[in-house]
């Protein structure tokens, strides 16, 4: 090694030390930089976190006093006929939608959930559900796929009865199906007996 170092030019091993030297004190620089901005970043986070709630605050005050100004001018709209309305809502909607992903599928895909939507109010059926299915379906999937890595082994429906807030939230679910049910049961038998 000592043959080596002997043998390179001295410029060049004075740039190597030089280099070395300088990459060790720019990185104690580097530190010190990181090391403040973390010191001004944590005092502008504390600085700044009750403004913004402040901010919001003052905002759903805003929003409420506004609100309550244009209230009755807002109230006019319901009082529009529905031969201008509903053009209205369709050229927005289509807009809209197409407007997302720029593609037309999308528009295509927004007029058959709009004939379904049609359809099951033709029916009879609440279309409320539906639509909140669709809104929390990649959530509920993602909650599913979390259940399946943590049950590991265990069969996933063992898994949830084994949990007490799952079996709470089974049963609720189970009763919010089935009462409804014995509820409209009852009122026709009362109603056959009258």
């Amino acid at each position: 090694m000592k043959k080596i170092l002997q043998s390179l030019p001295f410029r060049l091993l004075a740039g190597v030390v030089l280099g070395i030297l300088a990459g060790l004190y720019a990185n104690e620089v580097f530190m010190n930089i990181i090391v403040t901005l973390k010191q001004v970043i944590g005092q502008v986070i504390t600085f700044c976190v009750p403004l913004i709630i402040i901010g919001f605050i003052a905002a759903n005050i805003l929003m409420g006093l506004i609100g309550m100004l244009i209230c009755r001018q807002v109230i006019k709209i319901t009082k529009v006929s529905d031969a201008i309305l509903v053009p209205v809502i369709v050229v927005l909607s289509t807009i809209g939608s197409y407007s997302i992903n720029n593609r037309i599928s999308d528009v295509y895909m927004m007029l058959a959930f709009g004939l379904i939507g049609y359809l099951f109010k033709k029916v009879g059926l609440p279309t409320a559900p539906i639509i909140l299915g669709l809104l929390l379906e990649s959530t509920g999937e993602q909650g599913f796929k979390n259940a399946i890595l943590m049950a590991k082994d265990t069969p996933v429906l063992l898994y949830y009865l084994q949990r007490p807030a799952s079996l709470v939230l089974i049963l609720l679910i189970v009763a919010t199906v089935i009462v409804p049910t014995i509820q409209s049961a009852v009122k026709a038998v009362r109603n056959r007996r009258a």
